[in-house]
């Protein structure tokens, strides 16, 4: 059972992925729920991509809105794949990134750095933060290509963030994008 903390986190992440009010209403007004996973194949209306595979302790966590979500029960810890495409053009990734910390307090900068996904470059932000009375810990890498961003994030109390960082890296470092026809 996923706690009602990281269940909230999550949710609010999910409703602030564009970086104005204006292009989430855009973005998820004429978003699809038909949505389709199957093996490491994430496909919705435009967009089909393949994500890296997990170790056995992610349990997928149904979405009504937003991509993906994964939790882990042991180390109480999210990971979680959105897509937004907009005809607003290119954005700046750190100001994307920072724009996911919506419902997050004393937040605190980490370190920026260059990520790959897709064989590209992406922003890896990392943050301290605090979300009702639990510390935590993030990264969220945001990779953006045509009128699409992609986002990824993994959120863990600060005890266990390293113990599922290196595989929420090669999950992001094996996504493909396979189609995107916006």
């Amino acid at each position: 059972m996923i706690p009602n903390s990281f269940k909230l986190l999550l949710s609010l992440l999910l409703l602030t992925i564009s970086c104005s009010s204006v292009d989430f209403i855009k973005s998820y007004s004429s978003l699809e729920t038909r949505k389709n996973f199957t093996g490491q194949t994430f496909t919705k209306r435009y967009i089909t991509y393949k994500v890296g595979k997990l170790n056995e302790g992610w349990e997928i966590v149904k979405l009504k809105y937003g991509d993906l979500a994964f939790y882990n029960k042991s180390w109480n810890s999210t990971i979680n794949v959105n897509s937004t495409c907009s005809s607003g053009g290119n954005y700046n990734l750190a100001t994307l990134s920072d724009s996911l910390l919506s419902g997050l307090k004393n937040k605190q900068l980490i370190k920026r750095s260059v990520a790959t996904v897709n064989k590209e470059g992406a922003l890896e932000s990392r943050y301290f933060g605090q979300y009702e009375n639990s510390k935590v810990k993030m990264s969220i890498i945001v990779y953006q290509k045509h009128l699409c961003v992609y986002d990824f994030s993994y959120i863990s109390d600060e005890i266990n963030f390293d113990k599922g960082y290196k595989e929420y890296k090669e999950f992001v470092s094996n996504f493909e994008l396979i189609k995107n026809e916006q």
